[in-house]
């Protein structure tokens, strides 16, 4: 009785899930219905009054996890409700501030999959300067904002992304320094993780697709990564014990950026050759590809046997389109454009959320 219990509730926190993502995940807090979050809270709350209904004697494992996700959700939607409500009260100004908090969240996201928790040695010195970057860019027009309407919401964001930047600006110093870290050939063999982490950047990112959407500068900071790590690899090729993996290293490096420097000229000849309107619809179709994937290997899937790294490389390849899509939002308005980047934005913050479900769904259990 228990285990079909657990099944059919788990089957309804997997709907309320998708619904929440679909209807309030990255979307302008200002402009929810506050209706439809009531109607999720309340199923989240039949849940757990289903499971608390069943004899103790009854409940299995499963059930006991079930209730404490029912719960985690429950937590979730109610401080989320009360975000919405405190968002409707900041006014006008917060459709104004709402695409900064979202694309700070997405910044802090991407620092999530990709720093916490991770060897310094191996990190994209390239990536958190970017990051870091970006914030800045963030802090500055939150502040505008804030000058003129002081919202608690909005000061709250920019603390947030104040305390997020000054930990990046750490970050990337203690990055660059474990660059130096360890012996010679720890050393080696960090720099060839940071070299073949830019080729896969390379392959997923750029091999096959079509250039007028590809992003310039994440190429180029692939090259000053690539450029970095050869320079370390040069100095290394004086020690004996390392010289000649190094220099092989080195050749495998040079080749790599012989070809990206071509593909350089190419993708902005590409994109000065492309309307705005072209471009516009290859972005979005870019983004479709992305979607289709998720479709296929992501919807309706357990979380539990999912591909978690594949998941992340296709947050940044959304994330890479979605800067695409705002750098010409902020320049000249595109009718088409506009209506994607809110599509794309909504989804991009589904798929971080599902990142971090994997995650969680993913954890070894603890010993029993």
């Amino acid at each position: 009785m228990a285990s079909f219990i657990a099944t059919r509730m788990k089957q309804e926190l997997e709907s309320i899930s998708k619904a929440y993502d679909e209807k309030f995940a990255g979307q302008s807090r200002g402009t929810r219905d506050m209706n439809e979050m009531d109607a999720l809270l309340r199923r989240v709350k039949n849940v757990l009054m289903q499971v608390d209904a069943t004899p103790n004697a009854t409940k299995d494992k499963d059930l006991v996890e079930l209730r404490a996700s029912a719960a985690e959700t429950q937590t979730m939607l109610e401080a989320e409700r009360a975000a919405i409500n405190e968002a409707k009260s900041a006014g006008p100004d917060f459709e104004q501030f709402s695409p900064l908090a979202s694309q700070a969240n997405f910044v802090m996201a991407r620092y999530r999959r990709h720093f916490a928790g991770f060897s310094r040695g191996t990190r994209d010195l390239g990536l958190i300067e970017e990051m870091a970057e970006d914030l800045a860019q963030i802090s500055v027009e939150m502040t505008v904002l804030i000058a003129k309407n002081p919202a608690p919401p909005f000061k709250r964001d920019l603390e947030a992304v104040t305390q997020s930047l000054a930990m990046y600006r750490t970050e990337r110093d203690e990055i660059a320094r474990a660059a130096s870290a360890g012996t010679n050939e720890e050393q080696s063999g960090n720099l060839a993780s940071v070299a073949n982490a830019q080729f896969d950047i390379y392959r997923d990112h750029f091999a096959g697709k079509g250039r007028s959407s590809r992003r310039v500068e994440l190429l180029e900071r692939m090259m000053r990564n690539l450029e970095r790590t050869k320079t370390r690899m040069e100095d290394l090729t004086k020690v004996d014990s390392v010289t000649q993996t190094n220099k092989d290293n080195i050749a495998v490096i040079d080749g790599n950026l012989e070809v990206y420097r071509g593909e350089l000229e190419e993708i902005r000849k590409a994109k000065a050759e492309t309307k705005l309107d072209d471009l516009a619809g290859s972005l979005g179709g870019a983004a479709n590809e992305v979607f289709e994937e998720y479709r296929k290997r992501y919807a309706n899937k357990d979380r539990r046997t999912v591909d978690r790294d594949r998941l992340s490389v296709m947050c940044d390849l959304l994330g890479e389109i979605e800067k695409q899509m705002a750098a010409i939002d902020r320049g000249v308005k595109n009718d088409v454009n506009t209506k994607n980047l809110e599509i794309v934005r909504s989804q991009l913050a589904a798929f971080e959320s599902e990142w971090d479900q994997v995650t969680q769904a993913q954890k070894p259990s603890s010993a029993r």
